[in-house]
């Protein structure tokens, strides 16, 4: 019992005392949608270890969520830089720069994403929908192929749009 409620105590951000744990709070509060804290938590973490890309890449997630998308961007920039091959980083950064309208960026994004993890629905699916930001049906058409490939679906109102004639060849 004691083992147990000394593990409890070092769960609270006052006894945190590793970068790890204060992800991991950071986790919490962001899954509670309580930001301030998670953006708190992640930079305790940072300031802990500055070279641990996960605590950058889950704040630059949390900033996303409070439309913070320079904030956002800057911190999956440093995740980056840090572990390259990171997908899941420059998926997210994707979606900051398709959140700013920025979607030739966030197609970049995506496609790098995908050459790092090449069987990832959600990557394909995010660039899918840049791509149909853009008008570019021919590659919307080649991601949901891909999609359809991997064993995902496609949201059936984008499957509509695309039924229409303004958007065949």
């Amino acid at each position: 019992m004691k083992i147990f409620l000394g593990f409890l105590l070092n769960m609270t951000s006052v006894y945190a005392q590793t970068a790890a744990e204060y992800v991991h709070l950071g986790n919490v509060s962001g899954r509670q949608e309580k930001y301030k804290e998670a953006i708190l938590d992640y930079t305790k973490a940072i300031e802990s270890d500055p070279n641990l890309a996960n605590a950058y890449y889950n704040r630059g997630y949390v900033y996303i969520e409070t439309r913070k998308y320079k904030l956002a961007i800057s911190d999956l920039d440093k995740a980056i830089e840090i572990e390259p091959g990171y997908a899941a980083a420059y998926h997210v950064r994707g979606i900051a720069y398709f959140l700013k309208r920025k979607y030739a960026l966030a197609i970049a994004d995506y496609s790098k994403a995908i050459g790092l993890d090449p069987v990832n629905i959600r990557f394909y699916d995010s660039r899918m929908s840049a791509y149909f930001k853009m008008n570019d049906y021919d590659n919307v058409w080649k991601d949901i192929i891909k999609i359809q490939r991997l064993g995902g679906t496609v949201n059936p109102s984008i499957m509509n749009l695309l039924k229409d004639k303004k958007y065949r060849d």
